[in-house]
C-alpha cells in the first residue's frame, strides 16, 4: 500500500506539479537559474552520500533488525558533533553533551545480550529469575525475533512482551 501511496506521489507532482515550474519562472515570481559548478559538486556529492546511507541502512535492516537500525542511526548526531568539532571546533553545550551521552547509552543498553540483562537485574536485587536468549526478541534483537514474544516471570504467568509500554 505504501508503495502505491509513494508511486501516486510522483504521479501527482510530474502531471501537476511541473506545469506551475514554469508558470512561476516566466512570471517573474521564482525565476529559474542553472546552478553554478560549485553548488553542482555540493548536490553531486550530497547524492552520492545519501545514497550510501539508504542503502547501507537497508542492508543492516536486513542483517540485524529495524528497531537496531532505526536507533543505530541516531548514533549519526553523535558523528556530526564529532565532525563539526574536528572540521569547524564547534564547542559543543553542556545540555548537548547530556543528549549525546543518552543516545550512546540507549545504543548501548538496546545492544546488551540477554546474560548482560541478567547479570544487571540480579546486580539491581531484581531477582534471580532468567531472560532466555528467546526474550531478545522483545528488542527486535536476533534471529528468533517475532511480533510477540513470551517468557516466563517467576510466578509462571505468560507475559506478552509486545504489549509493555503501550
Amino acid at each position: 500500500m505504501s508503495c502505491l501511496v509513494l508511486g501516486l506521489i510522483g504521479v501527482w507532482t510530474a502531471l501537476v506539479l511541473w506545469p506551475v515550474f514554469f508558470v512561476l519562472s516566466a512570471s517573474g515570481l521564482e525565476p529559474f537559474r542553472l546552478p553554478s559548478r560549485h553548488t553542482l559538486d555540493i548536490l553531486l556529492g550530497n547524492v552520492v552520500l545519501d545514497s550510501m546511507y539508504n542503502g547501507l541502512l537497508l542492508f543492516g535492516v536486513a542483517v540485524s533488525s529495524p528497531l537496531a537500525m532505526s536507533v543505530g542511526s541516531m548514533l549519526v548526531v553523535p558523528a556530526s558533533i564529532a565532525a563539526d568539532y574536528f572540521i569547524h571546533g564547534t564547542l559543543l553545550s553542556a545540555l548537548g553533551g547530556v543528549g549525546v551521552v543518552l543516545i550512546v547509552a540507549g545504543f548501548v543498553l538496546l545492544k546488551l545480550t540477554p546474560s548482560c540483562m541478567n547479570s544487571a537485574r540480579a546486580a539491581c536485587g531484581l531477582g534471580d529469575e532468567t531472560v532466555p536468549v528467546s526474550a531478545r526478541a522483545e528488542t527486535g534483537m536476533g534471529p528468533e525475533s517475532s511480533a510477540v514474544a513470551t517468557y516466563a516471570d517467576s510466578n509462571s504467568r505468560d507475559i506478552d512482551v509486545s504489549r509493555v509500554g503501550t
